[in-house]
Formats: C-alpha cells, structure tokens, sequence
C-alpha cells in the first residue's frame, strides 16, 4: 500500500512575514503549522518571491542591496528549518535569493524554469522533506494553485 502524502507549504510574502497553508486551507504562521495527522508522511515547502530586484538589466537584473538584505534575512527566518531541498529558477534574482540559504546549508540549487515542471519536482520529493523554491510575482499563485492550495 502506498503511503498517504500530505503537503503543507508556506508563503513567504514579499516583505518575508510568514503565513503556512496547508492543503486543508487552514492557516498558520510558519513555525506554528498544525500537525500532520496521525499516520501521514508530510513534506514543507515554503514558496519565496524573488527579493528586490535591481532596474539595471531588463532581461535578468541582480538583486538590490536592500534585495540582498532580505535574502539574508530569509535564511535567518528559515534557519530552525530542516531544509533538505532548494529550487529557483534559472534568474539571477531568484538564485541570490536564495544564495544566502544555500551557503549556510551547503545545498546546491536545482534550477527550474517551467512552473509545472516546478510543481512535478516539488509533488516528487520524498517523505519527510523541507523544501524553498524561489519564484516570481506571476508564478507564485500558480504553484500555490498546482500545489492544491489558494492565495
């Protein structure tokens, strides 16, 4: 028999305050997430957009200095959390949001572009798995959406 999965992810708005939704529609600030029921294996993933980014490059601008202030702040936030798995996409601002994270936990980042192969690695990590994908103003609704929860 498969064992049951239940996703509980959280929304890290852009100014960082924490807010938890679970797959139920219930909501709690991260940290405080309601506990899985008795026998199901859950997996975390926290949905981040992008820090302020810089208006230098139009294609692909780095992050601000206040940008990278916030990514610090971000992995400071996150840092009681088992982190186990990282996803941006392939922007620079998505990746130095995240470069803070990743240098303290020593994980690399898996860079994905496409939101539904996004959400296809996310519902494939395995049990008991924490997880930050960095994205975007436009894709964040959507992989809260794709991941069965609303905004």
């Amino acid at each position: 028999m498969l064992p049951v999965f239940r996703v509980r992810f959280a929304l890290l708005l852009a100014a960082l305050t924490l807010a938890g939704t679970a797959l139920s529609g219930a909501v709690a600030p991260a940290g405080e997430l309601p506990p899985a029921p008795p026998g199901t294996e859950t997996v975390t993933i926290f949905l981040v957009r992008h820090a302020e980014k810089s208006k230098d490059d139009p294609r692909d601008p780095p992050l601000t200095a206040g940008g990278r202030q916030r990514a610090e702040r971000l992995a400071e936030l996150l840092a009681h959390e088992k982190i186990t798995h990282l996803f941006s996409t392939p922007l620079k601002r998505t990746q130095q949001t995240l470069a803070p994270l990743a240098g303290a936990r020593r994980l690399e980042v898996t860079r994905i572009m496409d939101v539904d192969e996004q959400i296809a690695a996310l519902l494939d990590l395995p049990a008991g798995s924490t997880a930050v994908l960095a994205g975007h103003s436009n894709t964040v609704p959507a992989l809260v959406a794709g991941l069965g929860g609303t905004v």
